[in-house]
Protein backbone atom coordinates (compact mmCIF):
# COMPACT_ATOMS: atom_id res chain seq x y z
CA UNK A 1 0.00 0.00 0.00
CA UNK A 2 1.53 3.13 -0.91
CA UNK A 3 2.06 5.09 2.49
CA UNK A 4 -0.87 7.87 2.31
CA UNK A 5 -2.81 4.68 2.30
CA UNK A 6 -1.13 4.29 5.76
CA UNK A 7 -2.11 7.06 6.86
CA UNK A 8 -5.89 6.82 5.79
CA UNK A 9 -6.12 3.57 7.17
CA UNK A 10 -6.39 5.18 10.68
CA UNK A 11 -9.83 7.16 9.84
CA UNK A 12 -11.38 4.92 7.24
CA UNK A 13 -14.06 2.45 8.46
CA UNK A 14 -14.14 -0.98 6.41
CA UNK A 15 -17.30 -2.38 5.63
CA UNK A 16 -17.58 -6.59 7.15
CA UNK A 17 -16.10 -8.86 4.85
CA UNK A 18 -18.20 -12.68 3.98
CA UNK A 19 -16.42 -15.86 5.93
CA UNK A 20 -14.43 -17.89 4.02
CA UNK A 21 -15.60 -20.97 2.83
CA UNK A 22 -14.26 -23.84 5.06
CA UNK A 23 -13.00 -25.79 1.76
CA UNK A 24 -10.56 -23.25 1.28
CA UNK A 25 -8.91 -24.74 3.88
CA UNK A 26 -6.10 -27.42 3.69
CA UNK A 27 -7.26 -30.39 4.47
CA UNK A 28 -6.46 -32.34 7.81
CA UNK A 29 -3.27 -33.31 8.85
CA UNK A 30 -1.68 -31.07 5.88
CA UNK A 31 2.17 -30.58 6.15
CA UNK A 32 3.97 -28.29 3.80
CA UNK A 33 7.61 -29.77 2.57
CA UNK A 34 10.94 -28.72 3.94
CA UNK A 35 12.11 -26.02 3.13
CA UNK A 36 16.04 -25.91 4.55
CA UNK A 37 17.65 -25.99 8.19
CA UNK A 38 15.93 -24.11 10.87
CA UNK A 39 18.39 -22.73 13.50
CA UNK A 40 17.26 -19.58 14.61
CA UNK A 41 15.75 -18.74 17.96
CA UNK A 42 13.77 -15.10 17.75
CA UNK A 43 10.69 -13.87 15.30
CA UNK A 44 12.52 -10.21 13.88
CA UNK A 45 11.01 -6.86 14.77
CA UNK A 46 9.96 -4.00 12.27
CA UNK A 47 8.21 -0.37 12.98
CA UNK A 48 7.17 2.02 10.64
CA UNK A 49 7.81 6.04 11.11
CA UNK A 50 6.46 7.71 8.39
CA UNK A 51 5.74 11.71 8.37
CA UNK A 52 8.58 12.59 10.73
CA UNK A 53 12.17 13.96 10.18
CA UNK A 54 12.71 14.09 14.12
CA UNK A 55 12.78 11.46 17.15
CA UNK A 56 13.77 12.43 20.98
CA UNK A 57 16.84 10.69 22.58
CA UNK A 58 13.98 8.80 24.62
CA UNK A 59 12.11 7.40 21.46
CA UNK A 60 15.22 6.70 19.48
CA UNK A 61 16.04 4.37 22.79
CA UNK A 62 12.71 2.94 22.37
CA UNK A 63 13.06 1.93 18.67
CA UNK A 64 16.64 0.97 19.32
CA UNK A 65 15.56 -1.16 22.10
CA UNK A 66 12.32 -2.72 21.15
CA UNK A 67 13.32 -3.69 17.21
CA UNK A 68 15.18 -4.94 14.10
CA UNK A 69 14.30 -3.12 11.69
CA UNK A 70 13.26 0.30 11.04
CA UNK A 71 11.36 1.67 7.65
CA UNK A 72 10.96 5.61 7.33
CA UNK A 73 11.31 8.70 5.52
CA UNK A 74 14.42 9.45 3.24
CA UNK A 75 13.89 13.00 4.89
CA UNK A 76 14.35 11.35 8.82
CA UNK A 77 17.13 13.37 10.60
CA UNK A 78 20.50 11.57 10.14
CA UNK A 79 21.55 12.33 13.47
CA UNK A 80 17.83 10.58 14.81
CA UNK A 81 19.73 7.53 12.41
CA UNK A 82 22.92 7.84 13.91
CA UNK A 83 21.54 7.72 17.23
CA UNK A 84 19.39 4.50 16.44
CA UNK A 85 22.78 2.96 15.33
CA UNK A 86 24.89 3.51 17.73
CA UNK A 87 22.63 2.53 20.67
CA UNK A 88 21.88 -0.94 17.95
CA UNK A 89 24.69 -1.29 15.64
CA UNK A 90 22.43 -4.18 14.30
CA UNK A 91 19.25 -2.08 13.29
CA UNK A 92 18.62 -2.73 9.70
CA UNK A 93 16.84 1.24 8.31
CA UNK A 94 15.09 1.21 5.25
CA UNK A 95 13.91 4.37 3.19
CA UNK A 96 10.50 4.88 1.40
CA UNK A 97 9.98 4.87 -2.20
CA UNK A 98 7.19 4.37 -4.20
CA UNK A 99 7.89 2.39 -7.50
CA UNK A 100 4.77 3.01 -9.71
CA UNK A 101 2.99 6.32 -7.56
CA UNK A 102 3.79 10.13 -7.53
CA UNK A 103 2.85 12.81 -5.53
CA UNK A 104 2.92 15.90 -6.32
CA UNK A 105 4.09 17.02 -2.91
CA UNK A 106 7.42 14.08 -3.34
CA UNK A 107 10.66 16.17 -3.57
CA UNK A 108 11.62 14.68 -6.89
CA UNK A 109 8.61 15.86 -8.61
CA UNK A 110 9.43 19.03 -10.92
CA UNK A 111 11.94 16.71 -12.65
CA UNK A 112 9.28 13.47 -12.94
CA UNK A 113 6.78 16.13 -13.95
CA UNK A 114 9.02 17.22 -17.42
CA UNK A 115 9.35 14.17 -18.31
CA UNK A 116 6.36 12.53 -20.05
CA UNK A 117 7.31 9.59 -20.98
CA UNK A 118 8.26 8.17 -17.48
CA UNK A 119 4.38 8.29 -17.02
CA UNK A 120 1.87 5.76 -17.78
CA UNK A 121 -1.08 7.02 -20.98
CA UNK A 122 -4.56 5.70 -21.16
CA UNK A 123 -5.27 4.79 -24.63
CA UNK A 124 -6.46 8.91 -24.81
CA UNK A 125 -2.55 9.94 -23.76
CA UNK A 126 -3.97 10.78 -20.23
CA UNK A 127 -1.86 10.47 -16.96
CA UNK A 128 -3.33 7.43 -14.99
CA UNK A 129 -4.85 8.99 -11.14
CA UNK A 130 -5.27 6.76 -8.36
CA UNK A 131 -9.02 7.58 -7.01
CA UNK A 132 -8.22 6.22 -3.72
CA UNK A 133 -4.89 7.98 -3.04
CA UNK A 134 -4.83 10.67 -5.70
CA UNK A 135 -1.12 9.48 -7.24
CA UNK A 136 -0.50 9.39 -10.49
CA UNK A 137 1.11 5.64 -12.11
CA UNK A 138 4.52 5.53 -13.76
CA UNK A 139 5.51 3.30 -16.40
CA UNK A 140 7.66 0.46 -15.13
CA UNK A 141 8.58 -0.69 -18.28
CA UNK A 142 10.43 3.63 -19.26
CA UNK A 143 14.31 3.93 -19.08
CA UNK A 144 13.86 6.64 -18.20
CA UNK A 145 11.55 6.12 -15.29
CA UNK A 146 13.94 3.36 -13.77
CA UNK A 147 17.08 5.34 -14.26
CA UNK A 148 15.52 8.47 -12.26
CA UNK A 149 14.42 6.07 -9.91
CA UNK A 150 17.52 4.44 -9.57
CA UNK A 151 19.36 7.42 -9.17
CA UNK A 152 17.41 9.18 -6.63
CA UNK A 153 17.75 6.09 -4.65
CA UNK A 154 21.80 6.65 -5.03
CA UNK A 155 21.51 9.96 -3.51
CA UNK A 156 19.40 9.05 -0.56
CA UNK A 157 21.30 6.32 0.19
CA UNK A 158 23.73 7.75 2.85
CA UNK A 159 25.64 5.08 5.29
CA UNK A 160 22.76 5.51 8.23
CA UNK A 161 20.03 3.93 5.65
CA UNK A 162 20.57 0.33 4.74
CA UNK A 163 18.43 0.10 1.41
CA UNK A 164 15.26 1.30 0.30
CA UNK A 165 11.53 -0.11 0.86
CA UNK A 166 10.57 -0.30 -2.78
CA UNK A 167 6.49 0.28 -2.15
CA UNK A 168 3.47 -0.91 -4.57
CA UNK A 169 5.74 -3.80 -6.37
CA UNK A 170 2.37 -5.01 -7.96
CA UNK A 171 2.19 -8.69 -9.45
CA UNK A 172 -0.19 -7.45 -11.97
CA UNK A 173 -1.64 -3.77 -13.33
CA UNK A 174 -4.76 -3.91 -11.47
CA UNK A 175 -7.55 -2.54 -13.02
CA UNK A 176 -9.60 -1.05 -10.65
CA UNK A 177 -8.09 2.11 -8.81
CA UNK A 178 -7.97 4.48 -11.46
CA UNK A 179 -9.99 7.57 -12.69
CA UNK A 180 -9.68 6.25 -16.46
CA UNK A 181 -9.82 2.68 -15.88
CA UNK A 182 -11.65 1.64 -18.79
CA UNK A 183 -9.05 3.31 -21.17
CA UNK A 184 -6.30 1.57 -19.78
CA UNK A 185 -4.23 0.02 -22.45
CA UNK A 186 -4.23 -4.21 -22.71
CA UNK A 187 -0.56 -3.82 -23.83
CA UNK A 188 0.27 -2.43 -20.36
CA UNK A 189 -1.75 -4.47 -18.59
CA UNK A 190 -0.27 -8.04 -20.81
CA UNK A 191 3.51 -6.64 -20.12
CA UNK A 192 3.50 -5.14 -16.58
CA UNK A 193 4.92 -8.26 -14.58
CA UNK A 194 7.55 -8.69 -17.53
CA UNK A 195 8.29 -5.09 -17.30
CA UNK A 196 8.34 -5.45 -13.45
CA UNK A 197 11.16 -7.82 -13.33
CA UNK A 198 13.28 -5.48 -15.65
CA UNK A 199 12.61 -2.79 -13.28
CA UNK A 200 13.84 -4.85 -10.57
CA UNK A 201 16.44 -5.98 -12.07
CA UNK A 202 17.66 -2.01 -13.33
CA UNK A 203 17.18 -1.15 -9.57
CA UNK A 204 19.20 -3.78 -7.71
CA UNK A 205 22.30 -3.98 -10.35
CA UNK A 206 22.67 -0.23 -9.92
CA UNK A 207 21.95 0.86 -6.21
CA UNK A 208 24.51 1.41 -4.50
CA UNK A 209 26.91 -1.53 -3.96
CA UNK A 210 25.76 -3.57 -0.56
CA UNK A 211 22.56 -2.02 -0.33
CA UNK A 212 19.64 -3.75 0.30
CA UNK A 213 16.20 -3.36 -2.00
CA UNK A 214 13.09 -4.41 0.16
CA UNK A 215 10.02 -4.88 -1.82
CA UNK A 216 6.16 -4.40 -0.77
CA UNK A 217 4.83 -7.26 -3.22
CA UNK A 218 1.36 -9.16 -3.95
CA UNK A 219 3.95 -11.63 -5.72
CA UNK A 220 3.42 -14.76 -3.76
CA UNK A 221 2.67 -17.64 -6.50
CA UNK A 222 6.15 -17.75 -7.87
CA UNK A 223 9.72 -15.90 -6.71
CA UNK A 224 10.05 -13.76 -9.62
CA UNK A 225 10.65 -10.80 -7.97
CA UNK A 226 12.04 -12.43 -4.84
CA UNK A 227 15.22 -13.72 -7.09
CA UNK A 228 16.44 -10.47 -7.71
CA UNK A 229 16.02 -8.10 -4.41
CA UNK A 230 16.71 -9.21 -0.94
CA UNK A 231 13.77 -9.25 0.53
CA UNK A 232 9.88 -9.12 0.85
CA UNK A 233 6.67 -7.17 2.78
CA UNK A 234 3.70 -9.43 2.52
CA UNK A 235 1.49 -6.28 3.39
CA UNK A 236 -1.96 -7.76 5.28
CA UNK A 237 -0.41 -11.07 5.91
CA UNK A 238 -2.91 -12.76 8.19
CA UNK A 239 -5.11 -9.08 8.80
CA UNK A 240 -4.69 -6.48 6.82
CA UNK A 241 -4.25 -2.61 8.30
CA UNK A 242 -7.26 -1.33 6.70
CA UNK A 243 -9.48 -3.91 7.71
CA UNK A 244 -11.24 -3.13 10.72
CA UNK A 245 -10.67 -5.61 14.21
CA UNK A 246 -13.62 -7.62 13.86
CA UNK A 247 -12.55 -7.97 10.13
CA UNK A 248 -10.76 -11.73 9.21
CA UNK A 249 -11.54 -12.26 5.91
CA UNK A 250 -13.38 -12.47 2.76
CA UNK A 251 -14.27 -15.18 0.22
CA UNK A 252 -10.69 -14.51 -1.76
CA UNK A 253 -8.85 -14.24 1.23
CA UNK A 254 -6.74 -17.73 3.02
CA UNK A 255 -4.65 -16.94 5.92
CA UNK A 256 -2.95 -20.03 5.15
CA UNK A 257 -1.72 -19.29 1.75
CA UNK A 258 0.16 -16.33 3.08
CA UNK A 259 1.37 -18.47 5.84
CA UNK A 260 2.66 -21.10 3.18
CA UNK A 261 4.34 -18.60 0.83
CA UNK A 262 6.56 -17.15 4.21
CA UNK A 263 7.17 -20.92 4.81
CA UNK A 264 8.54 -20.92 1.12
CA UNK A 265 10.03 -17.46 1.03
CA UNK A 266 11.67 -17.17 3.97
CA UNK A 267 13.98 -20.49 3.72
CA UNK A 268 16.01 -18.29 1.17
CA UNK A 269 17.10 -16.75 3.79
CA UNK A 270 16.12 -13.21 2.31
CA UNK A 271 13.87 -10.62 4.39
CA UNK A 272 10.41 -11.56 4.79
CA UNK A 273 8.26 -9.07 6.90
CA UNK A 274 5.01 -10.18 7.70
CA UNK A 275 3.09 -7.04 7.77
CA UNK A 276 -0.12 -6.92 9.56
CA UNK A 277 -2.10 -4.24 11.49
CA UNK A 278 -6.16 -3.09 12.12
CA UNK A 279 -8.24 0.07 12.16
CA UNK A 280 -8.44 1.08 15.50
CA UNK A 281 -10.24 4.20 17.42
CA UNK A 282 -8.81 6.56 19.05
CA UNK A 283 -8.38 6.23 22.78
CA UNK A 284 -9.30 3.15 22.71
CA UNK A 285 -11.36 1.34 26.05
CA UNK A 286 -10.45 -1.36 27.61
CA UNK A 287 -13.10 -3.65 25.61
CA UNK A 288 -11.13 -2.61 22.39
CA UNK A 289 -7.81 -2.83 23.91
CA UNK A 290 -8.54 -6.82 24.41
CA UNK A 291 -9.85 -6.60 20.58
CA UNK A 292 -6.73 -5.90 19.39
CA UNK A 293 -4.89 -7.93 21.91
CA UNK A 294 -6.70 -10.70 20.55
CA UNK A 295 -5.90 -9.66 16.55
CA UNK A 296 -2.03 -9.32 17.70
CA UNK A 297 -1.85 -12.36 19.07
CA UNK A 298 -3.78 -13.71 15.93
CA UNK A 299 -1.08 -11.84 13.46
CA UNK A 300 2.23 -12.83 15.62
CA UNK A 301 0.97 -17.00 16.10
CA UNK A 302 0.39 -17.29 12.11
CA UNK A 303 3.74 -15.73 11.56
CA UNK A 304 5.33 -17.98 14.01
CA UNK A 305 3.65 -21.05 11.78
CA UNK A 306 5.05 -19.48 8.62
CA UNK A 307 9.13 -17.76 9.62
CA UNK A 308 11.61 -20.74 8.45
CA UNK A 309 14.68 -18.88 8.20
CA UNK A 310 16.76 -15.78 10.29
CA UNK A 311 15.37 -12.56 8.04
CA UNK A 312 11.90 -13.31 9.60
CA UNK A 313 10.37 -10.19 10.93
CA UNK A 314 6.79 -8.88 12.20
CA UNK A 315 4.97 -5.94 12.48
CA UNK A 316 1.71 -4.69 13.41
CA UNK A 317 0.61 -1.27 12.90
CA UNK A 318 2.84 1.44 13.31
CA UNK A 319 4.62 4.26 15.35
CA UNK A 320 2.10 6.17 15.61
CA UNK A 321 -0.80 3.35 16.49
CA UNK A 322 -3.89 4.45 18.26
CA UNK A 323 -3.31 2.79 21.40
CA UNK A 324 0.05 4.15 21.94
CA UNK A 325 1.93 0.65 21.56
CA UNK A 326 4.44 2.30 18.90
CA UNK A 327 4.46 -0.42 17.41
CA UNK A 328 5.52 -2.67 20.12
CA UNK A 329 3.37 -5.25 22.04
CA UNK A 330 4.13 -7.78 24.82
CA UNK A 331 3.89 -11.11 22.59
CA UNK A 332 6.58 -9.86 20.42
CA UNK A 333 9.03 -10.43 23.29
CA UNK A 334 8.18 -14.15 23.64
CA UNK A 335 10.80 -16.40 23.21
CA UNK A 336 9.78 -20.18 22.43
CA UNK A 337 13.14 -20.86 21.14
CA UNK A 338 14.20 -22.18 18.07
CA UNK A 339 11.53 -24.39 16.05
CA UNK A 340 11.00 -28.02 15.66
CA UNK A 341 9.85 -28.63 12.81
CA UNK A 342 6.52 -27.11 10.14
CA UNK A 343 3.03 -26.37 11.18
CA UNK A 344 0.63 -29.55 11.49
CA UNK A 345 -2.55 -29.30 11.99
CA UNK A 346 -4.22 -31.24 14.76
CA UNK A 347 -7.81 -31.16 16.70
CA UNK A 348 -8.93 -28.73 13.82
CA UNK A 349 -5.91 -26.13 14.43
CA UNK A 350 -2.96 -25.19 13.20
CA UNK A 351 -0.08 -26.05 15.68
CA UNK A 352 3.67 -25.67 15.73
CA UNK A 353 6.06 -26.79 18.06
CA UNK A 354 9.31 -25.55 19.48
CA UNK A 355 11.84 -25.77 21.79
CA UNK A 356 10.55 -24.33 24.19
CA UNK A 357 6.54 -24.63 23.56
CA UNK A 358 4.32 -24.43 20.43
CA UNK A 359 1.94 -22.41 19.17
CA UNK A 360 -1.78 -22.91 18.04
CA UNK A 361 -3.76 -21.12 15.49
CA UNK A 362 -7.36 -20.82 14.23
CA UNK A 363 -8.45 -18.98 11.27
CA UNK A 364 -11.67 -19.97 11.32
CA UNK A 365 -15.39 -18.58 12.34
CA UNK A 366 -15.93 -21.75 14.91
CA UNK A 367 -14.31 -22.35 18.36
CA UNK A 368 -11.94 -25.16 18.74
CA UNK A 369 -11.36 -27.13 22.47
CA UNK A 370 -7.99 -28.16 22.09
CA UNK A 371 -6.52 -31.47 24.59
CA UNK A 372 -2.68 -31.13 25.29
CA UNK A 373 -0.40 -33.91 25.72
CA UNK A 374 0.66 -32.38 29.51
CA UNK A 375 0.43 -29.23 30.86
CA UNK A 376 1.69 -25.71 29.40
CA UNK A 377 2.16 -22.31 30.32
CA UNK A 378 0.18 -19.71 29.29
CA UNK A 379 2.09 -16.24 28.96
CA UNK A 380 0.74 -14.91 32.45
CA UNK A 381 1.70 -17.87 33.96
CA UNK A 382 -1.51 -19.86 33.90
CA UNK A 383 -1.39 -23.69 33.84
CA UNK A 384 -3.12 -25.25 31.10
CA UNK A 385 -3.68 -29.13 29.86
CA UNK A 386 -6.44 -27.64 27.32
CA UNK A 387 -7.40 -24.75 25.73
CA UNK A 388 -10.60 -22.87 23.86
CA UNK A 389 -9.40 -21.41 20.65
CA UNK A 390 -12.22 -19.18 19.85
CA UNK A 391 -13.02 -17.90 16.27
CA UNK A 392 -9.77 -16.18 15.10
CA UNK A 393 -7.55 -16.79 17.55
CA UNK A 394 -3.92 -17.64 18.31
CA UNK A 395 -2.31 -18.84 21.31
CA UNK A 396 1.19 -19.22 22.85
CA UNK A 397 2.25 -21.94 24.93
CA UNK A 398 5.27 -22.54 27.11
CA UNK A 399 7.20 -25.14 28.31
CA UNK A 400 8.04 -23.67 31.40
CA UNK A 401 6.49 -20.22 33.03
CA UNK A 402 8.03 -16.92 32.45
Amino acid sequence: MNKIGLYLVIVLATSSLAIMPASTLPAANTVLASYGAIEYLNLNRAVYIYGSSSLTDVETSYVASHFNLLICDFYMSRLVLQSIKSKNPNMIILGYKDVIGVHTSDSDWSTINSNEDWFLHDANGNRIKNTQYGWLLMDVGSSGWRQHYTSYLNNQLSQEFDGVFADDVWDTLRTDPWSNSSNLKSVDIANWHTNMIGMLQYVKNNTVSGKLVIVNTSEHQTHDYLDIVDGKVDEGFVHAGWWALNDFESSWFNPIDHINAMTRDSATGKIFISDNGAITPSNPDATVLAQIAQVVNYCYAGTLLGMNGPNSYFTFNNWWSNDNSRGYYGVMGTNLGSPLGLYYENQNVYVRDFAGGKVLFNPSNNSYNVQLTHSYFLPNGTSVSSITMTPWSGTILLSTPV
